[in-house]
């Protein structure tokens, strides 16, 4: 069956509606399929590789819309909670440091596209003083200083002396004294009795700010959270550090919708921001609900999930063609250089959305000599994805240099 006959073929080139790969803005076809998630009190950005520039140029689109157009106001980022609390003053105007805390992000957020996109938040709270959009971050594996130093400022003076001092003895034990990668690495080093020890140390932590009625308690608890996150986190294995993380970014969120009553762009990865109940990744091997289905069931369908797929181009070397297992070797048969579908919008009798699908997963253990080996699968691109964005071709983000001081 060549491509003009196949079905398939033919219901993706009908519902497909091109985009633009070189505007700054989105064009007319873009903006009509985000009135379908417009309404949502979250929505999920995740693409099948972080290091797509041309995933980058769309999601800023995407962002930039959303709060301008649809009254967003948040930004959650899967990156450590601690540091984007410092991203969130910067874009705020608070601090004007925003490339060198981008400088400690991790890789594929450290990027001259983050910074622009940054940027553009810092602009538009400049002109929106009491309509700002703030940055959350949802991880808590590198949970720096600033959590520790921020509980010991809020609860000063607050406190029994007696728990007072206990407090600030444990503040002082498990704060970070080195890099926070070789802090994590030492724990890891620990046997798992003094893991535990530490472990409850840092509940007890918890257990002693979250039961006082003290001003700002709500953001003094997250980062005793946080803190408790990082050493839980870093005491599981790989398998069960996934299983927990996906928990916790989803808790972290509902958290902030609740406290701060903004609707929220989750930017994140494909794999969790897809609602995906029984998500399988095969490097790592892993099966597990994800955030993006934690969200579905808390939100319902308050909760809409954009995915981002490609066919082929360039990272760190050259991505192959997928193999005919992989569903965008059906996507890349659609003669558009980028093109966006709402799944909903394909005839019942085309099963292309339905049936069981299988997409890339191109993360940091990705080898394109494997590429068949790196995966997502667990369910169809109807339940993983509201809208669905395809670019044929990607070229890597470009990574910050002491050059981006500039302001873009």
């Amino acid at each position: 069956m060549t491509g003009l006959e196949d079905p398939d073929v033919l219901e993706l080139r009908r519902i497909a509606l091109p985009v633009s790969v070189a505007l700054d803005y989105p064009n007319r076809e873009l903006r009509s399929v985000l009135q379908k998630v417009g309404s949502a009190r979250v929505v999920g950005l995740g693409g099948t590789t972080r290091k797509a520039r041309e995933f980058a140029r769309q999601q800023t689109r995407i962002v930039t819309h959303l709060v301008s157009f649809h009254g967003f106001r948040g930004i959650a980022l899967e990156e450590d909670w601690t540091l984007c609390v410092e991203l969130d003053a910067s874009v705020r105007g608070r601090q004007d440091n925003l490339h060198r805390l981008l400088a400690q992000a991790r890789p594929f957020w450290s990027t001259v596209e983050t910074m622009r996109l940054l940027n553009w938040v810092r602009l538009w709270n400049a002109s929106h003083t009491n309509d700002e959009v703030r940055i959350l971050g949802l991880n808590a594996d590198a949970t720096r200083s600033s959590a520790y130093d921020a509980i010991a400022h809020g609860c000063a003076g607050k406190l029994p002396d007696a728990e007072a001092a206990e407090l600030a003895g444990l503040l002082n034990r498990l704060a970070p004294t080195a890099d926070i990668q070789e802090h994590a690495r030492r724990f890891r080093a620990l046997g798992s009795t003094e893991q535990q020890a530490v472990l409850e140390e840092a509940r007890r932590i918890h257990s002693l700010v979250s039961r006082q009625p003290l001003s700002n308690s709500g953001l003094l608890e997250r980062h005793a959270l946080a803190i408790v996150d990082f050493y839980r986190y870093h005491s599981n294995s790989r398998g069960d550090i996934l299983r927990y993380a996906a928990a916790r970014m989803a808790d972290h969120l509902l958290w902030w919708l609740e406290a701060h009553d903004a609707k929220v762009i989750y930017l994140g990865g494909a794999a969790h921001t897809a609602v995906a109940s029984t998500l399988t990744l095969s490097n790592p091997e892993i099966t597990q609900p994800n955030t993006g289905s934690l969200l579905r069931k808390h939100l319902s369908e308050g909760y809409q999930s954009i995915g981002f797929t490609f066919s082929t181009g360039r990272i760190h070397s050259e991505i192959p063609v997928p193999d005919a297992a992989f569903t965008e070797s059906v996507l890349g048969r659609v003669e558009t250089p980028a093109f966006i579908i709402d799944p909903t919008q394909a005839r019942g009798d085309c099963g292309f959305f339905t049936s069981p699908a299988k997409i890339r997963s191109v993360g940091p253990l990705y080898e394109p000599t494997r590429d068949p080996e790196f995966s997502m699968t667990g369910g169809s691109l109807r339940d993983w994805f509201d809208i669905l964005m395809h670019t044929q071709t990607i070229s890597p983000t470009q990574a910050l240099s002491p050059d981006d001081l500039r302001t873009w």
